[in-house]
């Protein structure tokens, strides 16, 4: 096999392997999982952990150069996030509900990202604060303590 057959073949299999690493990392799996799951998908005899992190590092960097710069792309990350949490969640309280009743902790915290979900979607109101009382602005100087600063360095 020549020379530019067998470059062309390694980084064919590195841009399968940044693939899967890329997919897995984002999912949150530790280092150790990312190698079993490229190893069993690629069918890969080794894959070591110091070229897992190498690989980790070669997504990152592609994600800070190119997609994370793009805000809709992060927001689309965790919107991802959120969904693969809730399928989680969804799947570990119809396994308790099975055994009985189910666990409604699950639900609360399903119900906690789909909030988080909502607040990334923009689809809350900004939320209005007021100052109301009757103190004054001077008053309020010398509480806070601003006023009284002012006069110790004099």
């Amino acid at each position: 096999m020549s020379d530019s057959k067998a470059n062309r073949r390694r980084e064919q299999a590195k841009l399968a392997r940044l693939e899967i690493v890329s997919e897995m990392y984002i999912r949150q799996h530790t280092v150790r999982q990312i190698r079993a799951i490229v190893m069993s998908r690629l069918n890969l005899a080794t894959y070591s952990l110091s070229t897992v992190h190498k690989d980790i590092k070669a997504v990152l960097k592609e994600l800070q150069e190119v997609r994370l710069d793009n805000m809709e792309y992060a927001v689309q990350l965790e919107l991802e996030r959120i969904d693969d949490a809730c399928r989680e969640l969804w799947e570990q309280y119809n396994k308790t509900k099975e055994e009985g009743i189910g666990d409604l902790r699950f639900i609360t915290e399903i119900r906690e990202q789909l909030k988080e979900r909502r607040k990334l979607l923009g689809l809350y109101a900004p939320e209005k604060k007021e100052l109301s009382g009757e103190m004054s602005f001077a008053s309020m100087l010398i509480e806070s303590g601003v006023i009284g600063d002012l006069d110790e360095e004099r």
